[in-house]
């Protein structure tokens, strides 16, 4: 699909890799043509008869999606999109892989049926399975390099869908069309494009991207199943924009998280003293929460900072290290460079 120049930037071509611009991300939904785009390998060809295999339920089977859409329930879900790299240009240490500055996130509006829905219809769980895992189109199953996340399945039946429309449109086949698990308040490795297999499993994948890729490995280790896999989303304020008044800065952003409540977003430009700003309404659980608020000048100080708070508690000041760079939600890191 072509990409609207004005409200998005190339940040490589081998594998297709667009971010998204401050002044798309203040729409809502996150206009269909600025959507980021971030693929580990080539786009599939999503055109032609697809089918979708079940395995792990009572009555396993291959299902067209038209025993899918239509048949069962139709559900939409407003909920962040994220790479979990997004913002790692930020951090104080450079980490290898895409440089995304704040464009590797949307918010946009899915539709489809829900996980527990399409389980439901093929006789539920067999056994006592503890993850659901996917398998995308972009690679086959005996391929060291394909993409197949797994996740906890009780966080799945709960809450993902397998979608085919993205924003009122069928998914484009580089946002991973015609269909695409969409795991909400995760990190988007995990919402697999052009889903061929949907299984329920007793262990994780052992495809390379879960097993040793997107994993917090601390640096100077080696990545390993140990590590903790990039699942859910931490909680993060992000800045949008500072605009200049007579005597501050008149400040917006956006805040999201895992499907945890944002109870509170604060300010600052001196990173002890924090100033509460107002709240937009959420746009679902898994939406984010629009900011906007004003800090005065300091003089001496180049930037502002944002941080939420949820039930859990309050963003960190810096983002936990990792090899890759990955879930950057320190707010120190994330501060906004204001213009002098």
């Amino acid at each position: 699909m072509t990409k609207n120049a004005d409200l998005t930037r190339s940040l490589g071509t081998d594998p297709l890799t667009v971010e998204t611009l401050p002044s798309a991300l203040r729409c809502d939904p996150t206009p269909l043509d600025a959507v980021y785009i971030r693929n580990n390998r080539g786009a599939v060809d999503g055109q032609g008869p697809w089918t979708i295999e079940i395995a792990g339920t009572t009555r396993p089977g291959i299902l067209a999606l038209s025993e899918i859409f239509g048949p069962l329930p139709g559900v939409e879900l407003t909920a962040v999109l994220q790479c979990a790299g997004n913002g790692r240009r930020r951090l104080p240490e450079t980490a290898p892989g895409v440089q995304w500055d704040l464009g590797g996130m949307a918010c946009v509006d899915w539709s489809g049926v829900r996980v527990a829905d399409v389980v439901a219809a093929c006789g539920g769980p067999a056994g006592d399975p503890t993850f659901l895992t996917t398998l995308g189109g972009d690679g086959t199953a005996d391929d060291p390099a394909r993409v197949e996340r797994s996740v906890p399945l009780a966080a799945a039946m709960a809450d993902a869908i397998v979608a085919d429309r993205l924003n009122g449109e069928p998914i484009p086949e580089v946002h991973g069309g015609p269909v695409r698990l969409v795991m909400p308040g995760y990190y988007a490795v995990n919402s697999v494009k052009w889903v061929r297999r949907l299984a329920l499993t007793d262990t994780e994948t052992d495809a390379s991207i879960q097993a040793v890729r997107y994993r917090m490995v601390p640096p100077g280790e080696e990545p390993s199943p140990l590590h903790p896999s990039v699942w859910a989303m931490k909680p993060v304020a992000m800045i949008l924009e500072a605009a200049p008044l007579d005597e501050g800065w008149a400040v917006s952003g956006v805040a999201f998280g895992d499907g945890g409540a944002i109870e509170s977003v604060d300010l600052s430009v001196d990173g002890s003293t924090w100033v509460p700003v107002e709240l937009g309404p959420a746009r679902g659980r898994f939406g984010w929460r629009r900011f906007r608020g004003v800090v005065g000048k300091r003089d001496g100080v180049p930037w502002v900072a944002a941080r939420c708070a949820t039930g859990e508690g309050v963003q960190p000041r810096h983002t936990a290290p990792s090899v890759d760079g990955y879930a950057v939600n320190g707010w120190e890191d994330l501060a906004h460079r204001l213009q002098a």
